[in-house]
């Protein structure tokens, strides 16, 4: 089985991210009998799997580069690697985490051979042309000033808790899918959150009571 017979990632990058043309996402029971079938060298299997897990992917890595474009391009050497290792895959993982962990570190190698310290960072727009199911310009305009209003108080926050909240709240990882992902015990993952909580209660808080004064 070839690789690029396997793995058709450039040419599937743009269909599978095209809101009008929305990819059906796989329940849990499934997505984990598809990566048992990929892990067995099933191509039509980890196809399935690049295309459930493509768009939240390039997101993610866009929140490190700033750039949908990068993101696209890294994106496909994370799928590559994942196809390459996906032997290493246990049975009982979970395929989402393991593919994020590699997501990660791909991701800071390429910015640390750009002379960059990497770092993620939750309140960076990403330039992508998506589309969403809510129903007039104005409401999709409050929704998405809250969206980013509260992205962008997590920027006060240490960079490993910026990523904790956005695996958490975007991803809707487990604590142990994210205590996988960045090489954590599930412990320092509960602990992280609970500060970062404490943090962004204190400046919302804190802004209110600033709203409520310029009144």
């Amino acid at each position: 089985m070839k690789l690029e017979d396997a793995l058709p990632i450039h040419s599937a990058l743009r269909p599978a991210l095209n809101a009008s043309n929305p990819i059906p996402e796989l329940s849990s029971d499934h997505l984990q009998e598809t990566s048992r079938k990929a892990v067995a060298g099933c191509p039509e299997a980890f196809n399935a799997l690049v295309a459930e897990h493509l768009s939240g992917l390039c997101l993610y890595l866009g929140k490190w580069f700033g750039s949908f474009h990068d993101a696209e391009d890294v994106a496909q050497d994370v799928f590559i690697k994942a196809f390459k290792n996906i032997h290493q895959l246990r049975p009982d993982a979970s395929f989402k985490s393991w593919l994020y962990g590699i997501a990660r570190h791909t991701a800071m190698d390429a910015l640390r051979k750009k002379y960059r310290e990497p770092v993620f960072d939750s309140s960076l727009e990403i330039n992508a042309s998506e589309e969403t199911d809510l129903e007039t310009p104005e409401t999709q305009l409050t929704a998405k000033e809250k969206y980013e209003q509260v992205w962008a108080w997590t920027r006060m926050l240490p960079a490993r808790q910026r990523e904790i909240l956005w695996l958490k709240y975007s991803e809707n990882f487990s604590v142990k899918e994210i205590a996988r992902t960045l090489s954590l015990t599930q412990v320092h993952v509960k602990v992280l959150l609970h500060r970062a909580r404490k943090t962004l209660a204190g400046q919302k808080s804190q802004l209110m009571e600033i709203e409520g004064e310029l009144k």
